[in-house]
């Protein structure tokens, strides 16, 4: 996270892009005024970007609705990605959202969390390079 605000993951339409809620013809006209990051970035902090499609936005996950209800925004994801919407996304894409997800989980610590390295107990990471 940056800051205090959640991260928002928003994918953009793309041409050719299936839409399960829209019909085709409604899905190319709503393609056709749909959103750019321009407009998605009017809600919050862009933190990171992967054209031409995924935007993390730092902004409260209160307006991810009225984000989602922007022409050419196909989805707005709080914490968690549909199964049905990773599944259309490319191996680059994927990897970007695995990334997102990763940052909202408990990372594992081990003992030495926080320990200096070279506290008594512990080698340090190359003992022969003093």
């Amino acid at each position: 996270m940056w800051g205090t605000e959640p991260e928002l993951l928003v994918v953009l339409t793309q041409p050719g892009d299936p839409s399960p809620d829209v019909p085709p013809d409604a899905a190319d006209s709503r393609r056709d005024r749909g959103a750019g990051v321009r407009d998605v970035a009017t809600f919050g902090r862009i933190t990171s970007t992967l054209p031409p499609r995924l935007v993390l936005l730092a902004a409260p996950a209160s307006r991810a609705r009225e984000l989602a209800a922007l022409p050419g925004v196909r989805a707005v994801c709080v914490d968690d990605v549909p199964w049905a919407l990773r599944a259309v996304l490319d191996p680059a894409e994927t990897i970007f959202v695995d990334g997102w997800l990763a940052r909202h989980t408990d990372k594992s610590r081990g003992e030495s969390d926080g320990i200096p390295w070279d506290a008594p107990g512990f080698q340090p990471p190359d003992p022969t390079a003093r």
